[in-house]
């Protein structure tokens, strides 16, 4: 009987350890700056994931203050998502050059692994980028020999693993279960796709790249100015000129827009206010993958994978990102 009763309990713990934990609603698994900019950094229930410059971008955790960092796994990891469970990303492993150019290039898998780091699971192992996280469901461009690059999106038990679309559309931009992104092939319109049915429909005829809707507000790099960034009241369709700088990439937070700005002597990573208001240079240089927290900012140096650099959101001293370790 006591053996029976281990046996049983083995295989209720087996049961529960391999079962898929789902969540109410349409969970945001990460912001769209963050995923434009390769989701290096994702914020999730107090904690940070992040892909670690100073160990070949495998994937770690902090604390949200930056303290406690530790190894999740070996993996290197883009384009991190998560939930309450479960954080997502992209696995990166079979490049022998671990630079900033392998968010551009084929990866090898995406993957869900628990927020301890215990147990990973691979939902998709063909070569992928720019996973999002919506609800249940991971959209996300998927490569093949037979199509090369398009749109998919698999459940998070990795079932359903289904072609949304031939056109490899960015459904970085989340808001109320539409993804948000530019058309890819015959123009730059403002694009939405409805997670209830995959059905894409065009919101907003312009030249767009790279858009952010907050608020019903979409925020995108505008071909039609210069690249500068522009914002569009998606009730009624009016654009205003934000920045009116070319920019090179860009992250929407909270409380205003950070950027990096490219105008000869005086590029560098800016901030200003969500109206444009209030220009402020946070450090002069040329820079990439902007990500945000609740907490601090991050960006990268533009000629080393291995720079990165973090200050407060609300303002104060720049300093190398050196995560805590201890």
């Amino acid at each position: 009987m006591v053996v029976l009763l281990a046996i049983g309990g083995i295989a209720i713990a087996n049961y529960f350890s391999a079962r898929t934990l789902y969540n109410d609603g349409y969970v945001v698994g990460n912001t769209a700056g963050n995923l434009y900019n390769g989701g290096l950094f994702c914020e999730s229930g107090g904690q940070i994931f992040f892909s670690n410059p100073k160990d070949g971008h495998k994937l770690y955790v902090m604390n949200a203050d930056g303290s406690n960092a530790k190894k999740l796994c070996d993996d290197v990891a883009s384009y991190i998502n998560a939930d309450e469970h479960y954080v997502y990303y992209v696995r990166n492993n079979g490049s022998k050059d671990v630079s900033l150019s392998f968010l551009q290039v084929a990866t090898n898998s995406l993957c869900r692994i628990t927020r301890d780091g215990k147990k990973t699971t691979i939902l998709d192992d063909a070569p992928c980028l720019y996973a999002s996280l919506v609800g249940n469901t991971v959209y996300y461009i998927h490569y093949d020999d037979r199509e090369a690059s398009t749109l998919y999106r698999v459940r998070i038990d990795g079932s359903q693993c289904t072609q949304v679309s031939k056109t490899p559309y960015k459904t970085c931009a989340v808001e109320n279960g539409f993804l948000y992104f530019n058309e890819e092939n015959y123009n730059h319109n403002l694009m939405a796709l409805d997670t209830t049915s995959d059905s894409i429909s065009t919101l907003y005829e312009c030249v767009c790249y790279e858009p952010t809707v907050v608020d019903g507000i979409a925020y995108y790099m505008d071909g039609e100015r210069d690249y500068g960034i522009s914002r569009v009241d998606l009730s009624y369709a009016v654009p205003t000129t934000v920045i009116s700088d070319r920019v090179d990439c860009y992250n929407v937070y909270e409380d205003g827009i950070i950027y990096q700005k490219n105008a000869g002597d005086a590029s560098g990573i800016y901030r200003c206010n969500l109206d444009g208001s209030k220009e402020e240079l946070i450090m002069e240089g040329t820079f990439t993958s902007i990500h945000t927290t609740s907490n601090m900012l991050y960006f990268y140096d533009f000629n080393s994978d291995s720079v990165c650099y973090q200050m407060p959101i609300k303002g104060g001293a720049v300093t190398p990102f050196a995560p805590d370790m201890k």
